[in-house]
């Protein structure tokens, strides 16, 4: 058996139910809400996030996570999903007033640096990118993993959320079930990690 087929039944068999079924767009945006971003310590990005749900107020922070990329590890043999920060050190918020929030996560003693803009409110994403990260992020904040093929070096994603994102691809490694994503965050250019698996290649 080949190792794509191994890994293609794998998945299959290790991938919930509910995940499968996931596409990836399943979170809307939050009424008139824009998304801001912040900067916590690496590896930290989860308890910084709680500590911003519980400290700041509900009427200028409605959300906050720190989006999440699903990856397929082989440890001890074993093919596994595991997920991992989608950008290491940044939590996304929710706030119908960026200005407020900047000025309350400056004051929090909390190991969260807001980014700001030149009127020190929150840097937020753009529409276009708010539109984006909510398209192929499903309902718990993850981007899921996806799979496809590539015929006569044309990349085609055939499940998950990278779906019609191609274009987008800039390179794969194909060893690691990854792709490297072009794409934006508050207006700076950057590449994101992503997982995809190449079934088949001809």
């Amino acid at each position: 058996m080949r190792e794509s087929d191994d890994v293609a039944d794998t998945m299959t068999a290790i991938l919930p139910q509910q995940h499968r079924a996931k596409r990836g767009g399943a979170f809307q945006r939050r009424s008139r809400s824009r998304c801001c971003v912040a900067l916590a310590r690496n590896g930290s990005e989860e308890a910084a996030a709680r500590a911003c749900l519980k400290l700041v107020d509900p009427s200028i922070l409605s959300a906050c996570f720190v989006p999440r990329a699903e990856f397929l590890r082989k440890r001890d043999g074993v093919w596994r999903l595991e997920l991992h920060p989608l950008f290491g050190g940044y939590l996304f918020l929710y706030s119908d007033d960026p200005a407020a929030l900047g000025k309350r996560l400056r004051s929090l003693r909390a190991s969260v640096r807001p980014i700001v803009g030149d009127d020190d409110a929150c840097a937020f994403l753009t529409d276009g990118e708010q539109q984006w990260f909510e398209e192929l992020l499903d309902e718990d904040f993850v981007l899921r993993f996806s799979r496809g093929r590539i015929v006569d070096g044309r990349t085609t994603v055939v499940e998950g959320p990278l779906r019609g994102c191609e274009s987008r691809i800039r390179k794969i490694d194909r060893h690691r079930r990854i792709a490297f994503v072009e794409t934006s965050l508050a207006r700076r250019e950057t590449t994101m990690h992503a997982g995809l698996e190449i079934t088949s290649k001809t």
